[in-house]
This record gives C-alpha cells, structure tokens and sequence, in this order.
C-alpha cells in the first residue's frame, strides 16, 4: 500500500509560452495542487519559455531540453522537500505536444519516473507540426520502434483512426505490435 501522494508532473507549453503566467518573480516558477484522489499535479516554467523576457528566453539557445529538465527537476525536488507527504518513489511524467517531446526526452535522461505519457510529441519533435495526422503509419512504427530501444517503460501509442477502414485498423495494431507498443 502506497504511503505518500503520487506526484505527476504536466508539461504543455512550447517555448514561447508559459504555463503559469507571471505569478512568480523567481525560478522556479512552480505550482502544485493536489486532487481529489491525492494525487499532486506539478506545473513548472522552465528557462527558455516565453514572455519572461530575452535573456530568460535565450537560456535553451544550443542546449533545447537540457535547461529545462534541469529546472523541472529543480521544482520536482523543491516540491518533495516542500510537502513530505509527496512520494518521490510515485513520480509520473505527462505532456502534450512540446510537453510531450520533453517527456519523451525526459525518459532517456533519467530513471526518477515511473510512468510517462506522450501526447503528439512524434509529430512536434519529428516534423515541428502539430498533431493533425502529418505522419503516416509508417513513421510512427518507426518512432515506436526507437523509442522502444532506449526505454524500459510500457509504450502506449495513440494511433487516432487506426489510419483508415477496419482492415487499416488491424495493420496498424499488428504494425504497432511488432514494433513494442505495450498498449494502443
């Protein structure tokens, strides 16, 4: 049975925006509430993201992800030593176009996170696009495949339609299958 509250951090914004605003004047800018499970959700801006001026901005110029997982794990750590009741053992990961290239980035960089959810960061790290359906089929069997040589945790592929007709939809999981997705 579990002690402490599991904590996930959420990433969204790209680096030209902010995730909470101007609320803060110091780094990091951090934001954690808890649900109604007891569940803490941690919201951080990182160096780099937008509106916070030029020289805050310039901090990810030729080092895109390694600024910010050192900020984020700066408010992660903040926040564990802040609430004793977070469990530094229960620690997930969530994001969301940029977000979800930096959790998938993140993964690679270190082993703190239990879980990790990726959401349209294929097509935002591989072809700078949002998620519209600019991959095909192939690309994302491509990109599961890699992702699966350097992760040890399940993957789960959203594949939207299945990428056509029911026939398209049994390829495509068969395809996903062969290639490690743990779930689709």
């Amino acid at each position: 049975m579990a002690t402490g509250v599991t904590v996930t951090l959420v990433r969204y914004a790209a680096n030209t925006t902010t995730s909470l605003g101007r609320a803060f004047s110091h780094m990091p800018f951090m934001a954690i509430s808890c649900t109604p499970e007891a569940d803490a959700v941690l919201t951080a801006d990182n160096r780099g993201m937008g509106a916070r001026g030029e020289k805050f901005a310039a901090a990810n110029f030729r080092h895109l992800g390694d600024t910010e997982l050192k900020d984020q794990l700066a408010a992660l750590d903040q926040a564990l030593q802040q609430y004793p009741v977070l469990d530094r053992n229960r620690l997930g990961w969530w994001g969301w176009s940029y977000g979800g290239y930096m959790t998938a980035w993140t993964i690679t960089q270190t082993a703190r996170y239990k879980a990790a959810m990726v959401g349209a960061g294929l097509t935002n790290m591989h072809l700078g696009l949002p998620d519209l359906g600019f991959m095909d089929l192939s690309q994302l069997v491509e990109h599961t495949m890699a992702i699966r040589d350097i992760s040890n945790l399940p993957i789960v592929v959203d594949a939207d339609t299945g990428f056509g007709n029911a026939l398209n939809v049994g390829r495509s999981v068969t395809m996903l299958e062969r290639a490690g997705a743990s779930a689709i």
